[in-house]
């Protein structure tokens, strides 16, 4: 399990903030926390993109990849319409959670699970596509440590 990483994470500019794939809480401060102090250094955001509850980088793979426009009048190549879409490799699993106590919510919920969508913006370059998939038990997470509400 992985979740964005906080906004209030920040390193020391020019020092590395993720060794590996861990990140250095040597290095990192909480500007959120209540006994945060600022030193006199400049801070750098932390703009990894997502941590696990182990402090670790997680891997989510991408790849970008270049399309031609093409003209809907023509159905040929569009001159000068290059571009690219960035994209998160198919085949990987990602888990959310909705928390709803209105039973007629929760029924319109569970009639969506099972079946494939399209998201995002691509008609006709097979992305996009995922499967919803309601989960019988919630897995089994890692119980938080207790650091005075501290994230770091």
């Amino acid at each position: 399990m992985a979740l964005p990483t906080p906004a209030s994470w920040h390193g020391i500019k020019g020092k590395a903030t993720v060794i590996g794939d861990q990140y250095d809480r040597t290095i990192i401060t909480n500007h959120a926390a209540a006994d945060f102090t600022a030193q006199a250094v400049q801070y750098t955001q932390c703009r990894e993109e997502l941590v696990t509850p182990s402090a670790k980088k997680a891997q989510v793979n991408k790849d970008i990849t270049g399309k031609t426009a093409i003209n809907r009048a023509n159905s040929v190549a569009a001159e000068g319409r290059l571009f690219n879409y960035g994209y998160i490799e198919a085949g990987q699993t990602f888990i959310g959670w909705i928390d709803c106590k209105i039973d007629t919510i929760n029924h319109q919920i569970k009639a969506l699970m099972g079946r494939e969508y399209r998201i995002g913006r691509s008609r006709n370059a097979e992305f996009g596509r995922v499967k919803l998939t309601l989960l019988d038990k919630m897995p089994k997470l890692s119980t938080p440590a207790n650091r005075s509400n501290r994230l770091v």
